[in-house]
């Protein structure tokens, strides 16, 4: 399914704000496909997709009775775990990636593990390719970021992440426990930077032809059209952009 999966999650999204006889089929997604975007793997793949995507969705729906909305230039954080190959030797690496929901544009910095003084230096990394630093940004409980979930869901943040939010501004806000829903966007995002930039398996010297490397693919995923919008991502990134000010 490849670059079809944004589209099929896109429709089958939409699915739920109409009525249940006007929502898409297997069978019609992979019409659509066809007719539109010029699908060409068999239809057991869509169907089986759609079908997947069904179920999650139905899932998480009964996780939560509110639908998320994300306004925008607001962003989203996560890691994806990613393997390179350096000197030969192929070697786990972290891809931080920041997502903004609305422009579906994407940050990524590649870091050699998960900790503190990594999270911080590719968040860095990526506000200054962005040219700015948005004003509220969603993560998951990482432990770089949280020490300790309280009672009643009070956050026990680390010194290290308090000062960064100061210094640059920003306004964290944290997924319940276990609700990774909460940030689909940027998990998918991780999903196909995954499929998208690292196969096949990136090959390195040093670590900052690697960090090029990464940012110089997410800079050309933003000059294809968004996925429903029909608008260049890099169009609808200024838009978001332009929410900082």
């Amino acid at each position: 399914m490849g670059p079809y999966m944004e589209i099929v999650d896109t429709w089958l999204e939409e699915d739920q704000l109409l009525l249940r006889k006007q929502r898409h089929t297997g069978i019609r997604i992979f019409q659509r496909l066809q007719a539109e975007h010029s699908f060409t793997s068999g239809q057991r793949a869509a169907l089986s997709y759609a079908k997947q995507q069904k179920g999650r969705m139905a899932l998480e729906r009964a996780k939560t009775y509110e639908r998320l909305e994300h306004p925008s230039g607001e962003a989203q954080v996560d890691f994806a775990t990613i393997q390179v190959s350096h000197k030969q030797q192929l070697m786990t690496y972290k891809l931080l990636v920041v997502s903004f929901p609305c422009s579906n544009t994407a940050f990524v910095y590649p870091t050699p593990a998960e900790n503190q003084e990594c999270f911080l230096e590719g968040m860095k990394q990526c506000f200054q390719q962005m040219g700015g630093v948005p004003q509220r940004m969603w993560f998951d409980n990482l432990s770089a970021v949280v020490v300790h979930i309280e009672k009643y869901g009070e956050r026990q943040l680390t010194e290290g992440f308090q000062r960064f939010c100061a210094h640059y501004r920003m306004e964290a806000v944290f997924c319940n426990p276990y609700s990774g829903h909460e940030k689909g966007h940027v998990e998918s995002k991780c999903g196909y930077a995954k499929r998208n930039w690292t196969v096949p398996i990136p090959l390195y010297e040093d670590h900052e032809p690697l960090a090029t490397y990464f940012a110089e693919q997410a800079r050309q995923d933003r000059e294809r059209p968004h996925y429903a919008k029909g608008v260049r991502i890099a169009e609808l990134w200024e838009a978001d952009r332009a929410q900082w000010s």
